[in-house]
This record gives structure tokens, C-alpha cells and sequence, in this order.
């Protein structure tokens, strides 16, 4: 699984890009770090799933 930090339902970027973590200890950690950047911000860790894509003919 790949898991997000979203800042008031947006995903949190760094230099352009979505910032992506492999465990949710780890997105976690960084997002109590972001927490004292961002007091009024509402911060939560997301999911990323993924979804199926058909072809519509």
C-alpha cells in the first residue's frame, strides 16, 4: 500500500511532487512533523488505492 499525508484535502507536496510513504508508521510520523508547520490545517494520512480502468468501447 502507498499512503499520503492530506492537508485540508489536498495531498502534501515537496518540491512539485506528491509525497508518498510505503507504511502508515512512517506517513504518520512525518505528518505530527507537519502538525507544527501548519497549526489551523486539518492533516489526516490517506490511502492511496488503487482502481480498476476499463476500456469503454
Amino acid at each position: 500500500m502507498i499512503y499520503l499525508i492530506m492537508i485540508d484535502g489536498h495531498p502534501l507536496k515537496r518540491n512539485g511532487h506528491i509525497k508518498c510513504y510505503k507504511t502508515v508508521e512512517q506517513a504518520r510520523k512525518y505528518a505530527k512533523e507537519e502538525r507544527y508547520w501548519q497549526t489551523e490545517a486539518k492533516i489526516e494520512v490517506a490511502q492511496l488505492s488503487t482502481t480498476t480502468i476499463e476500456e469503454i468501447e
